[in-house]
């Protein structure tokens, strides 16, 4: 049985049995024993070697909250998650859940994995779905070697989608100039206002190659101005991408752009270099670029840019270096966009 106890702001609930010991806490009884109730099960319906009856929507819901909320990107998880639910939003109210999330987990096979890739294929782009596909097997793998709900991944029988042809999309000159317009972006000004900052963080990623999220995360004290160094975090909120710490080298003009921002005052309040968060920097970088009438550009676009740019000063070994890339190929057929016939000029 189940021990529940009362603690300051709440119930605690710790269930020993057959070598588990978990526990957890709540803000009533009522939720503390149902979570008994559901652990206890569970662990008498892997002993029985049996996946447990009940739906593949409370593994998606258990996912989105161990993982998705901890993590970078999890926002993104947290609302595909939701549309799977049907969870309503105030443009979805009355939206009804996929039928894969209504599938038991000890009914699911390959061919519901199967109906869902073709029902989405036929709704949004290739490379949406194959985002969907990694979390989706995310779900189920976790579900396998951490839960022991699922016997093994269903997915791992189904043919992926095929991925779309690599993004080719530069940035322009025009494009750029355009962007720091609308943005009432002043040259060797202190940015007085967010799209200022966003404009000023858009053109030190074109600098850098880092990400938005490594952007956002940058503080005073990850510059080595002596050094012409930025430090980029493994674990700070945003940066951790790949879990890995690295440093960039920064350009005189980076430089500059870092002073410019280290100029103004400082909005968050917690030392961030540009005062900006991810999301707050994404919602305003889509505005900015529909009010400059710019299409199909993404904020990350900029990564892509600058390691072209860098391309041509720097050796491949020295690129991942800049950009933390441990799979060459990966930078070369994704972020690396040179149009082959600019190359003509440097063959002679």
């Amino acid at each position: 049985m189940a021990t529940i106890w009362r603690r300051e702001k709440g119930w605690t609930a710790r269930v020993r049995r057959a070598g588990h010991n978990v526990s957890r806490s709540f803000r009533t009884r009522r939720e503390a024993e149902v979570w008994a109730a559901n652990i206890e099960r569970d662990i008498e319906e892997r002993r029985a070697g049996i996946a447990p009856r009940r739906p593949f929507s409370d593994a998606l819901k258990r996912y989105c909250e161990e993982v998705s909320r901890k993590r970078d990107g999890g926002r993104w998880e947290f609302l595909r998650i939701a549309k799977l639910l049907g969870e309503p939003t105030k443009r979805e109210p009355d939206r009804d859940p996929d039928p894969l999330a209504q599938v038991l987990l000890s009914d699911l096979g390959p061919e519901h994995f199967a109906d869902w890739r073709d029902r989405r294929l036929k709704e949004v782009s290739e490379a949406t779905v194959l985002r969907e596909w990694n979390l989706l097997s995310a779900v189920c793998t976790r579900a396998v070697k951490e839960w022991r709900w699922l016997p093994n991944n269903p997915m791992s029988q189904v043919s992926r989608p095929k991925p779309p042809p690599p993004r080719t999309r530069r940035v322009t000159d025009e494009e750029i100039n355009r962007v720091l317009l609308v943005a009432g972006y002043t040259p060797d000004e202190p940015p007085a206002t967010v799209s200022q900052r966003v404009a000023l963080a858009f053109l030190f990623a074109l600098e850098t190659a880092m990400r938005a999220g490594e952007i956002c995360a940058l503080r005073h004290d990850d510059i080595d101005f002596g050094k012409y160094v930025a430090h980029v975090r493994a674990k700070e909120q945003g940066a951790r991408k790949t879990g890995l710490a690295r440093t960039v080298p920064l350009s005189s003009r980076a430089v500059a752009l870092l002073r410019q921002a280290l100029a103004a005052e400082d909005p968050s309040g917690d030392g961030r270099v540009f005062g900006l968060k991810a999301r707050r920097l994404d919602a305003m970088w889509r505005k900015i670029r529909d009010r400059a009438a710019i299409e199909d550009l993404h904020f990350h676009d900029t990564r892509a840019e600058a390691l072209t740019r860098l391309s041509r000063k720097l050796d491949v070994m020295q690129l991942a270096r800049v950009s933390g890339h441990r799979d060459l190929k990966l930078l070369l057929n994704t972020y690396y966009r040179e149009d082959p016939a600019s190359l003509v000029e440097l063959l002679g």
